[in-house]
């Protein structure tokens, strides 16, 4: 009922972010990270990888392109975890959010509800990747990152790779390494690109498993 509640009084729209929260109340407890699968004005549902209690008062920290947004949230439903690997659900609503908070979280929702990006806003971030060929024995090609989302990222790679080329790519992190699989959206025209400079790619997630979503996810909502 209380989902019902918060959906009718604020539209909710698509977007996947990283959050990294802290519970509060009833007793605090240890940092976690997770990743909305929706997002209002009122509230949120989020992706845990723990089953919190109904009522739970949380700390929760929003990580987008637009930089960070922090608020407190109280747990209003708990769901069930996904099909196959993935986390549990728990609808969140804000609660005493300040003018500024209102207005950012405004501002987060009016940016992207238009495009309704259901493979995440993607976050500014370079990092250090390594891609190779699925299945083949070719080289490892090292690159970097421009910015990554739940759903895909943006490649520098000093050689063209042909779309829909499936990759095998590692992020390492502080957290561990993000392993997945993807294949070439797209890739930078060849008019386009600036000789001695790295090209441009689409790359498209089609296999990454919660654990390495967990890890991606704390790397992106600790961006600066």
């Amino acid at each position: 009922m209380a989902e019902f509640v918060m959906q009718r009084r604020f539209p909710r729209f698509p977007l996947k972010l990283p959050v990294l929260y802290k519970v509060l109340e009833p007793a605090p407890g240890k940092p976690g990270v997770g990743w909305t699968r929706d997002l209002s004005e009122g509230g949120a549902c989020l992706e845990l990888a723990e089953r919190l209690e109904q009522s739970t008062v949380l700390s929760v920290l929003f990580r987008s392109d637009l930089g960070g947004l922090e608020l407190t949230a109280k747990v209003a439903w708990v769901g069930k975890p996904g099909p196959g690997q993935g986390g549990i659900a728990h609808g969140v609503a804000f609660e005493k959010v300040g003018p500024n908070q209102q207005e950012a979280l405004r501002q987060l929702l009016a940016e992207h509800k238009v495009q309704l990006r259901h493979q995440g806003v993607r976050v500014p971030l370079e990092v250090s990747i390594r891609c190779q060929v699925k299945g083949g024995t070719g080289q490892i090609v090292e690159g970097r990152t421009g910015d990554i989302s739940r759903g895909g990222m943006l490649l520098h790679l000093p050689v063209a790779v042909p779309s829909p080329t499936v990759l095998k790519i590692s992020i390492p992190t502080a957290r561990g390494t993000v392993e997945a699989e993807g294949e070439i959206a797209w890739v930078e025209p060849l008019e386009a690109r600036i000789p001695g400079e790295s090209i441009r790619h689409g790359f498209r997630f089609t296999e990454i498993s919660w654990p390495n979503q967990l890890t991606l996810g704390l790397l992106l909502a600790g961006a600066p």
